[in-house]
């Protein structure tokens, strides 16, 4: 995988790990046939237990 962003450039092979964040400018491409796995994390803005009814 290469990401190019800003001028630069990186390469990464298997067992790497990319951290892209959301709307990043730039480009990702697959070098060769790749699996690749997307993981999202998110932050809820109120807990169910501090909402008001």
């Amino acid at each position: 995988m290469t990401v190019h962003a800003r001028g630069d450039t990186v390469t990464s092979g298997p067992g790497d790990i990319l951290h892209v964040p959301e709307n990043s400018p730039g480009e990702l491409r697959p070098d060769e046939d790749t699996e690749l796995a997307c993981v999202v994390g998110f932050r809820p803005q109120t807990a169910l237990s501090d909402a008001s009814p």
